[in-house]
This record gives structure tokens, sequence and C-alpha cells, in this order.
């Protein structure tokens, strides 16, 4: 099968020129590479071609489907989604946003809107019959599709097609390997057809050009030819698979070979910088970002996010003798620390010098093969302090001096005379001449240690801590949580100490307090810190997810970010150094170094709608979405494509109608649910990782108003609603028409019974006891008092029959009833009792049922007076009030309820009052009418002991009872 693939992959060479074997002086380079294969989404490791399209999407052709790439995630597509089959040869995006695929099952397809159309659903295609299998795919000029065959040449337009090659009359070999160019610098493409040249012409004619003898000589590449026949080559030793052009991004042209790819100097007409060595590079393109690409069999995918960063090892680039832990300058070249006892002197970028200490071992406490140089400082001198996992060493190229000390962590110059060295057991303060120890400021392991002032600041495993002289150490994880964790590296920058933890990123600490955090939140690439690098206004940080920038003039901008997605070929950051101009990085790979400013500025973000869906289906992107009131649901799905940020994209969104504010998630879908009805504008944008804004998509949503709130259910509901009134209106009417029955029937008989209350008020028993007074008085000769007796009994009389015709009368007319009835009772009991009457209340602005009180003041003569042995009886009337209500109070100091019934049932009645009863019938009735209402209490008084001290009778009466005149 490998032989296979390789056959049909030479007949993807576009163009065969001659190749003498004449070798060729490369300069190689080590680039930055990021690999993607089938365990990263990839539908297969063979990869046979690639393309860019017009929204940004990468699309790979492999032996195992169609994927499409969007910088983060692989959508891998098959014959179950309508590929003609799985093993895609050659794949193209057009103008139109097509993208154009030939598969080994000599079939063409093209992919469009989320469908795949073939000769079972394109009309056109169902007419194409191919003699021979496609190798090569080209648009010229726009719309205008090219079809390269192992034997023919066909032109596909808009409504037709038209085989080019062979024509009727035309005899041809076969499997000459037809293959069509890119379109170079000319005005017509170049036609290959066996070892001949052709192009083209208005009339669809193959114009012969030149002719080629290949004996003995490999397919390679035509560049350019010259109008007077003669024909410049680039040639190469190896094998040629294709030429790819890129003249939309005005880079070039790259080679593909069986060892690697080249790019082609066009001017020069050579081949330069050599990628992928060793590699079956089959396809390259230059993407619209400017990062290259590179598809291999086998291999899967190669990324270069940044063609500007090289990386150089000392070993193969598998030996972890490789990995760098420090960085700096000496003289005009540069320093890297590594394992092993060892440091590299890059005197130039290929040829290191190494230093090596392992001789110090057997001076050490430890003796590790892999004795790691993990920390250096120099001073104005020219000296060099190396600190290793086994030892200190003061080197300045030819003098050398130790210190055995265990585990150098860090090394910090407080001046040119002293060197704070942080160890595993303890920090010390060192001379830098002798490197003799002068103090020990920390007893404990420490990871790091600074001095800023006369303030020594120590990172620990538990956080960071504060000493100096004549002070007690202070713990500065009371002023913020993120320095109780582990410290990982510590900065003295512009009289701030800059604090890297191992898991809370970054805290500056400035004029005694936290000045400010940066977390993963504020846009950090990892909390998890390894190392620090002040430079000018800028903090090089080195995390275990890459390296950014963080401007010190402002404090919330971080202006770069740098990972293995696009730049580094690693993302564990041991060391960062730069001398203004260069970067370098030390990290497992090695060396990384990059000019920062040369770094590519294209960036381009677009945003790309998959699919929008609801309860109903699924609608395109540029149709309305119709929801109904209850079906209101609906979910969005959609990318950001940005090769170079490599999924880092942020989306903002909002639907407009419902949502004021812009919303921002970096989740790949929303979901809307129990939208109102209305009409909306859903609205996003992404932003990606450079801050390259996409366009606005916007989509309209329209949610159906339910039928409750259409025009015609109003009027059916006024409709409805008159009937119910109307009907309401007539039970109503009804309801007042029986209601007023009722209460006339209840006047009727409250009528009755204020007459028969009249009457019983006026009671026999009470008439004749007056008749007897009447009778004593005469017989004492007491014809005074016999006759103001029998005046104010005659007056009580008549007063009785007058109110007996009113249904109110006033309280001043109630109150004087009142009176002449007390008088003559105290009259009749020989004067045993008094009484009073107080009124708090204007007695002419109110109206009160007639005879409504009497019966209590009757009451508590003949059941509370009466029986007692003295005549200290006492009777009390108070009125009061106010706007709302009237309170009458009647009180009376006789024996009591208890002991009035008592005596009461051992006694002779002559006559039983119903006054009483009749009273609270008569209330009862008032109550139920609902035009007046009174509430009765009656309460014992009783004195501290428990002794009874008489009755007391509330009568509540509300505002209808009485009214203003």
């Amino acid at each position: 099968m490998a032989n296979s693939h390789m056959r049909y992959l030479h007949f993807y060479t576009l163009l065969v020129a001659a190749v003498v074997a004449a070798p060729i002086s490369l300069i190689s380079q080590d680039y930055n590479y990021v690999r993607y294969t089938s365990r990263d989404g990839l539908a297969g490791n063979t990869v046979f071609d690639m393309c860019q399209d017009k929204d940004g999407f990468l699309w790979f052709g492999t032996n195992n489907g169609l994927s499409r790439f969007d910088g983060e995630r692989f959508v891998n597509y098959t014959v179950k989604d309508g590929l003609p089959d799985n093993e895609v040869l050659t794949v193209l995006s057009d103008s139109y946003g097509r993208v154009w695929l030939a598969t080994f099952k000599n079939e063409i397809s093209y992919y469009y809107k989320g469908n795949f159309y073939n000769h079972k659903n394109d009309s056109l295609l169902s007419k194409l019959k191919l003699r021979s299998r496609i190798n090569s795919i080209l648009e010229y000029p726009i719309g205008s599709i090219w079809l390269g065959g192992t034997d023919e040449i066909i032109r596909i337009s808009k409504s037709n097609f038209t085989r080019i090659f062979p024509s009727e009359n035309h005899n041809y070999e076969k499997n000459l390997g037809v293959g069509v160019g890119p379109i170079w610098f000319g005005e017509r493409f170049p036609i290959l057809i066996g070892d001949s040249l052709f192009y083209v012409d208005d009339e669809d004619k193959l114009i012969y050009y030149s002719k080629f003898q290949t004996n003995k000589i490999k397919k390679f590449l035509y560049v350019k030819p010259k109008r007077n026949g003669d024909t410049p080559f680039i040639y190469s030793r190896y094998d040629a698979i294709r030429a790819i052009g890129t003249p939309y991004m005005g880079i070039g042209y790259l080679l593909c070979t069986v060892n690697g790819a080249f790019d082609i100097d066009t001017v020069n007409l050579k081949l330069t910088n050599h990628y992928l060595p060793g590699k079956t590079i089959t396809s390259g393109i230059i993407d619209k970002e400017g990062i290259y690409w590179f598809s291999s069999l086998g291999d899967g995918i190669y990324k270069i996010p940044a063609k500007e960063a090289l990386t150089k090892t000392v070993f193969e680039a598998t030996n972890s003798g490789n990995e760098i832990y420090g960085i700096i300058n000496y003289a005009d070249k540069l320093i890297t620390a590594h394992g092993g006892s060892r440091m590299f002197i890059w005197e130039d970028k290929s040829n290191p010098k190494l230093v090596s200490f392992s001789n110090f071992l057997q001076q050490s406490f430890n003796n590790l093969s892999t004795n790691r140089l993990v920390a250096i400082a120099k001073n104005k001198n020219g000296d060099y302090f190396l600190g290793f996992d086994a030892f200190l060493i003061k080197w300045n190229g030819n003098k050398q001096k130790i210190l055995p000390a265990v585990a150098v962590k860090s090394l910090f110059m407080e001046s040119d005379k002293e060197l704070l060295v942080a160890t595993g057991r303890g920090v010390l303060r060192v001379s830098a001449e002798t490197l003799a120890p002068i103090d020990t400021i920390w007893q404990e392991r420490a990871t790091a240690a600074v001095k800023l002032g006369a303030t020594y600041f120590i990172a620990t495993l538990d956080g960071l801590m504060e000493t100096k002289p004549g002070s007690k150490p202070y713990h500065w994880g009371e002023n913020h949580p993120s320095l109780y964790r582990r410290i990982s590296a510590l900065a003295v920058h512009k009289g701030s100490v800059w604090v890297a933890t191992s898991d809370s990123g970054i805290v500056e600490i400035k004029d005694g307090k936290v000045n400010r955090t940066y977390t993963e939140k504020d846009g950090l690439n990892s909390n998890i810190v390894r190392t620090l690098y002040p430079y000018e206004n800028y903090i090089w940080v080195g995390t275990n997810k890459g390296i950014c920038k963080i401007s010190i003039d402002k404090p919330n901008e971080i202006s770069g970010r740098y990972n293995s997605l696009n730049l580094l070929p690693n993302d564990i950051i041991n060391a960062i150094y730069t001398d203004g101009k260069k970067m370098y990085v030390g990290s497992p790979a090695g060396l990384t170094y990059f000019e920062e400013e040369q770094l590519s500025s294209l960036s381009s973000c677009n945003l790309f709608i998959e699919s929008i869906k609801t309860e109903n289906g699924k609608y395109s992107m540029d149709s309305l979405v119709r929801l109904g009131f209850r079906s209101n649901l609906f979910d969005i799905s959609y990318v950001g494509v940005s090769m170079k940020s490599a999924g880092d994209i942020r989306y903002f969104y909002r639907l407009k109608g419902l949502e004021k504010d812009w919303q921002q998630t970096s989740n790949y879908g929303i979901n809307y649910s129990s939208i109102p009805s209305g009409r909306y504008t859903f609205q996003i944008y992404a932003v990606n990782k450079f801050g390259v804004n996409s366009d606005v998509k916007e989509i309209i949503i329209l949610v159906a108003t339910p039928f409750w709130k259409q025009f015609w259910f109003y009027l059916l509901m006024i409709a409805v609603f008159g009937v119910i009134i109307w009907q309401v209106i007539k039970f109503r009417s009804s309801i007042l028409r029986t209601e007023l029955e009722q209460k006339n029937k209840v006047q009727k008989q409250l009528a009755e019974l204020e007459q028969k209350a009249l009457q019983a008020q006026m009671n026999p028993h009470f008439i004749f006891n007056c008749l007897n007074s009447i009778q004593q008085f005469i017989l004492v000769n007491d014809s005074t008092s016999a006759n103001r007796f029998l005046n104010i009994f005659a007056s009580l009389i008549r007063e009785t029959l007058e109110n007996s015709v009113e249904k109110k009368i006033s309280l001043k007319r109630e109150i004087e009833y009142i009176t002449k009835y007390l008088d003559l009772e105290k009259m009749r009991f020989g004067n045993k009792f008094q009484y009073s009457i107080n009124i708090g209340i204007d007695v002419e602005m109110v109206d009160i049922p007639a005879m409504l009180i009497q019966p209590f003041v009757e009451n508590a003569l003949r059941h509370g007076i009466r029986y007692r042995s003295d005549d200290e009886g006492l009777v009390e009337l108070d009125f009061s009030g106010d706007e709302n209500v009237l309170v009458c109070i009647v009180r009376d100091n006789g024996v009591g309820r208890a002991k009035s019934l008592e005596l009461k049932s051992s006694s002779h009645i002559e006559y039983q009052s119903r006054g009483m009863e009749l009273t609270q019938r008569r209330m009862d009735i008032l109550n139920l009418a609902g035009e007046e209402t009174v509430d009765i209490k009656i309460n014992d008084m009783k004195d501290i002991n428990g002794d009874v001290l008489g009755t007391e009778v509330v009568i509540t009466i509300l505002q209808n009872l009485f009214e203003e005149k």
C-alpha cells in the first residue's frame, strides 16, 4: 500500500524539468515545530494534501477521511457524511468557499456550507465521467476549476465542463502523469503532459512550449520559461513530490520532497530553508497568518507557528542534556546552564563551547552525576558565580573557587563584594572575593532570596518570609493568601519585589504592601510560575505553559503570550534573558531565540456559525429563525478561526432586544430558553489571542406571539368579557334585589323588636313600683316629693312614647332620657345610690339607635346596686370616642354578676325583665343588616385580692351608627 501511495504522490508533481547531479549547499535551521496526529483528532496520520478556505479553516485529505481544523479542534468527515471515498488525495478551496476533493475512487466532489456534493446530488458532476485518477486541482481564473489527471485535463465552469486533453483525434500514451500547476508569474499556467510542457490558449487549444529529455533523471520543478526558449531551472538532489505556490500571500513557493521541504527563492532561482529533513512531505502551505504547515506520509501534520523563532541544541534533540536552567550574558556571548556539572559558552550559534566543572564533585557533599547549574550571577569585576546542586563556584574564565553547599537555589548580588545564596539548608551571605560565609540570614530550606533596602525576602515552601536586623521574621501570607503558597522565584526591579508562586500566579510588593497580583484570570499563561526576568518596563514570566510579558507602566496589560502552539518548542520555561533586541528562552528543548519585533504581525480572526438548532430542526446562517411561543429554545454553535491563536479565543454575544450588555464566553455554543415573544437579533463576534476582532455575525430570531396576545383574540376577549360583564351585572342586580328584600324583612323585624323592647323598658313592675312610691309620699303627707316624682315619671313616659317612633336619636337626647330615668330610680330607691355621667364627645353631632343604652343602666340597678346592704351604690356612665367610633361604659359598684345570680335564684321573682334579652336580639339584627355594628363586653371588676368591686359594660358603636348632622 505504501508503494501505491508513493506512486500516486509522484503523479502530483505539477511541473517536471531536468535535474542535474550537482549538489546544493543548504543552510540548516532549527525551527520549532508543532505536530498534530490522530491522537489530536486528525483523521489519519498519512496526509496527502491540504488547503485553507475562505473562512480560514484548514482542510486535510488523509487516508482515513477529510479533516477540518479551526486552530484547536479537528472535525472529521467520511463516506458516512457524503465523501465518495475515505482516501482523499487532493483538496482545493476556491473563491466561492467550495472545497474540491479528489479521492482514490476516481470521483470529484466538493463541500459547501455543511454539505457534500457529488455525482449523486449535483447535476453537473453527474455528467462528468473521469478516465483517470485526479492528482491536481487548480482554480484559474476565479470560478474556473481545472482538473489534472494521470491521462486527462478537464476544465469545469459554472454550467459546463470541457475536456481539454486528450482531444478526440489525439493519440497519447497511458499514464503520462498529467498535471496542472499553480499560477506562477505569467499570464498562463503550465500544463505537463509526459515530459512536454504546454499551456492553454484562449480557444482552449494546447500550445506546445518545450520538450525535455528526462532519461535517467528525476522529475522535478519548472519555474518560469523565458520567451526565447531558454529555460532556467531549479535543481534538487531529492525526489520532488509537489511544488506549492501561495501568491495571494506574496510570500513565495514551497517545494515538498521525500527529504523535507524547501523555500523557493524565485529571484535567485535556488532553494533555501530546509524544513523537516528526513520526513516525506506531501504538501505545504503558508496560511493567511504566515504560519507554515506541512503534511507528511505517516507522521501527520507539522506546523511552524513562528518561523522567526529558532532553537539550538548541543546534543541530539532527545538528549536531556539540552535542558537549560539559566542564561546570562558573557561579554558579547551567551552562557547557558545545563545539568551534568556543565555550562556552554555560545561564541557563535553553531559551535558552543563546553565548560565542565565535574572535577569539583570530589570536594562537594553530594557527588551527583546530574549536578545541575541552576543559578548564575555576576559582578562588575567580571566574576561569575555559578550555583550548582552540589556546590557554588566563582569563575572568571581562568581562576576558580569553590564553596561546598547543598542544593543552591538562587544567587543575588547584594553588592560587588557580597553575595546572597539561597540553598536547601538556609540563606547565607557570602564574600564575593573568597566565597567565605559572612552571616546566616535564614536557617531553614529556602527556594530563593533577595534584598531590598535593609530587608531580606526569603522564599520558602510555606510562603514568603521577611526578615531584617533587629526584627522578628514576618510572614507575608498575612497580607495576601497567595503568599502562604510555595514561592518559586523572586526578583527586585524598580523598587518592587516580584514574587512567583508555584500555583497562585505573581504578586508585586511595593512600599510595604501588596501592590498588584496576576493570575490566569488576568491573562497569565498559567498560575504555575517558574522564573521571572525583569527588563526595563517589563517583567518576563516563565511558566509551565510558556512565557508572557507584563507591562509595569500598564498594570492591567499583558502584552505578549507565547507557548508551544504559537512560538516555542516546549512550554516548560526554566530561564529567560534578553539583551534588548533578542529574547533567549531556556527549556528542556534547548535554547530558543527570536526577535520580538520581527515576529509576524499577521493575525486574523474569523467567526463561523456552525449550526443553529431548535426543537423544530436546524436553520442555516442566512435564514430567519422562527420559534414557537412554547418551543422557544435554541442552540447556536460557532467557532472562531485563528491559527495563530491556537484556540485561545474569546466570544462576545448578546440577544439584542432582550440583553443590553455584551456577554463573554470561551465556549463553542450558547443556549437560550424561555424567550418572550418578539423579534430579536442575536449578535456575536470573536476576539483572538492578539486582540483582533472578527466581523459581527447576526441572526434574526422571531419568537411567535401566543394566540392570546394576537389582535383577533383581543376582539374575542372583549366580546366575551362584555357578555360576562352583562351577566355579572344581571346577577349582581338579582343579588341586590334579594339583599334589599332581606334588608326590608330585617328592618321590619327590627321595628317589631324595638316596639317590644320599648314596651319592656317601661315594664309593669317598674310602673307599679313608681305608683307605690307616689302613694307612699302621699301617705306621709310628702306631697312635694310625690308631685316631683309624678312629674318626672310623666316626662319619662312621654319621652318613651316619642322615642319609640324614631329609628335614631341624638346622643344628647339619649343622655337626657337616661338622666331622668336615673333620677326617678334614685328617688324610688330612697337615695341608696349615686350616679355620674362623663361626656368626652360632642353629643349633638352623634346619632345612635333609640333606647340602646338604657337597658344596661337598668340592669346595673336591678342586679348590682339593688343587692347592696348599704347606701353607697354608684353608677357611672362614660361617653368617649372620635370620628370613627363611640364608646359608652356603664359601671356599677354592685355585688357583681355571680352574686347577683345567686341572690336572684334564692329569692322570689315577682317580675322577670326581658329588656336585656330583647336588646341583645336587637343588636344581632342590627349587625346582620349591616347598617349598625355594635359590640358589647361585660367585665367583672375586682381588686388585687380578687374581691368583686362591681360590673363594667363596654358598648362600642362603629362609625356607621352615628353621623354628623
